[in-house]
This record gives structure tokens, sequence and C-alpha cells, in this order.
């Protein structure tokens, strides 16, 4: 499997730009393992923005640069390659859209999901010297067209 130059899987850059972003939004249907279930918009966004979800993201954000701060590549080099190779504003063009189509509002919650999907490139990056269930979950979640929105419990609130 080739990779780009930056060690980004093909195949994980075409999955997320072809995500079907928040399309299954408020179905009470998740099946992939177990969750719970937000149904209500106002709460999973207030869920999503909170302190206790933030901090969760940065224990696993922690984490993964502490595992890989072995590795040949320097942490801050590949976050800057991510941050200038356009991956993201791609991405981020197709979330603003499904956002728009779900009427999901604020700038504060595609922050949130830029920081999110940024920490899924890292993770993809660093794949071969660091997995965690919380990254691979949190990328099936967005690709079933749903919203994690909180992690209580080691399991992900999703709206």
């Amino acid at each position: 499997m080739k990779e780009d130059g930056l060690g980004i899987k093909p195949e994980f850059f075409e999955q997320l730009v072809n995500c079907d972003w928040f399309c299954n939004c408020g179905d009470k249907l998740f099946d992939q393992f177990e969750v719970i279930i937000e149904e209500n918009q106002e709460h999973g966004i207030a869920c999503l923005n909170s302190l206790v979800y933030e901090n969760a993201s940065l224990e696993k954000q922690n984490d993964m640069s502490f595992v890989v701060r072995e590795v040949p590549r320097d942490w801050n080099d590949v976050v800057k390659e991510i941050n200038q190779s356009g991956y993201i504003g791609k991405v981020s063009k197709r979330i603003k859209l499904g956002l728009k189509r779900k009427g999901i509002p604020g700038e504060d919650v595609l922050k949130t999901i830029r920081w999110n999907i940024f920490h899924l490139f890292m993770a993809n990056y660093f794949s071969e010297y660091y997995t965690d269930a919380f990254y691979e979950q949190m990328l099936q979640i967005y690709l079933s067209g749903h919203l994690p929105c909180g992690y209580e419990w080691k399991k992900f609130r999703v709206y």
C-alpha cells in the first residue's frame, strides 16, 4: 500500500473526503461498538464543546505524542507537513457541507471537528508505532455519518 510523501495512507484520505458527513446524526442506530447515544442535537453540541471531551482528547493526543517521541520523524515536523498538505482543508469543505445539510451550527463545532480530524491524520501517520481504540472508534463514528460528541467511561457519546 503506497503512502504519500507524508506517510498518510491514500485510502485513509479518500475515506474522509468521500464520507457522507453527519448523514446519520440523530439516528439511534449505531451498532459497531458500544457507545452512548445522544438524541438531542443541542446537548450533543454542548458535550462536543465541553471541557470533559476536550480533556479526554488532549489526554489521547499526549499519549500518542509520548509513545512516538522515539520515532525517526519529529512530531512537530509531521504536524507542520500535515497542516501544509491541504488535506485538512479538503476534508473541511466536506465537513462544512455536512454540517450545513444537517443544520448543525457553530464555528466552535467546526473547530473541534477539525481538531479531531487533524489527530486522526496524526494517528494514521504514526499507525506503525501507535494505535489506540479511541482514534479507531472516532474514525468509525465519523465514517458512519455520526458525530462523536463526548467520551465518558471509555465510551464515545454519539449524535
